[in-house]
């Protein structure tokens, strides 16, 4: 039973690399080319966060698939690496592995018994430098999304400019529904810096016209849910 147990796991692993095949390519240009950005870092603290950026920046374009052939390739690339350091060095790849173990067992032994102490003002103010990092990175893995998010922003508005009779909010709703299916919560959050730029546009055209503050033309604006009606407090729709 163990054995075909075994057969069964191998049978499913290979399936499902062969249907990561088509993303190989890619997941492995795209883990070179994150060496390499690693690589010519200055600051050892911007390493993590330029990784997690582009984690990022794959889950939200290919989802779930383009993170396990990324990280197949990683994985891969890493075997690799070890067998060319003991290539190298004389060592073997089980040192290089024993070797980084040891280094992570010693420094979680550090931070057990450093204790809950206060960071000091040059960790504090790098701390407050990687967030601003880690802000900028994240902007530059949503940028990619930009296009598409205003390309869903133009069709919306274009087609609620037409003339006819439309439900607002629902077409809207059904919008927010496709980013959210293709590009999850990341294609929301640009869909809405997207609508907040077409806003303002709005009101700084509408304050221009008038001649009036962009405070004051913002006041005019009723909020679209509003057209919708409110249950009362019995549940019925008035």
């Amino acid at each position: 039973m163990a054995g075909k147990e075994r057969e069964e796991q191998v049978r499913v692993v290979q399936a499902e690399q062969r249907r990561l095949k088509p993303l190989k390519a890619e997941a492995q240009g795209t883990v070179l080319e994150l060496m390499r950005a690693g690589l010519a870092v200055e600051e050892p603290a911007v390493v993590p966060v330029l990784s997690l950026g582009t984690v990022m920046g794959i889950e939200a374009q290919l989802g779930s698939d383009g993170l396990r052939a990324f990280a197949l390739a990683l994985a891969n690339m890493l075997i690799g690496v070890s067998h060319d350091f003991a290539d190298i060095t004389g060592h073997s790849p089980e040192q290089l592995v024993d070797f980084y173990q040891t280094e992570l067992m010693a420094a979680a032994a550090r931070r057990d018994g450093a204790g809950p102490e206060a960071p000091s003002e040059e960790e504090a103010a790098e701390d407050e430098r990687a967030e601003l990092r880690a802000w900028c990175l994240e902007r530059m893995q949503l940028s990619f999304l930009e296009s598409f998010a205003a390309h869903h922003v133009v069709r919306l508005m274009s087609r609620l400019t037409d003339g006819g009779d439309h439900d607002v909010p629902e077409e809207a709703l059904s919008v927010a529904d496709e980013v959210a299916a293709a590009y999850g919560h990341n294609g929301l959050r640009v869909l809405a810096v997207s609508l907040a730029g077409w806003a303002y546009g709005a009101v700084e055209r509408t304050a221009k016209m008038a001649n009036s503050p962009l405070a004051e033309a913002a006041k005019g604006i009723v909020p679209v849910f509003s057209s919708w009606p409110v249950p009362g407090p019995d549940g019925s729709m008035g």
